[in-house]
């Protein structure tokens, strides 16, 4: 769901939380203004769904 969540191509959402979701949850973070440490947690989810519209 994550990797859906975060637009991945479909040939990255593989089930796991590998370099590219981890990168991409970093671009997340980054231009949310939050730590950039690839954890996601509350603030990220709603990062990502503010995104998405």
């Amino acid at each position: 769901m994550l990797q859906t969540a975060l637009g991945l191509a479909t040939a990255d959402r593989n089930g796991f939380y590998g370099p590219v979701t981890r990168a991409a949850v970093e671009r997340v973070q980054a231009g949310a203004g939050l730590a950039v440490d690839g954890v996601v947690d509350g603030p990220e989810w709603q990062a990502i769904q503010a995104a998405l519209g």
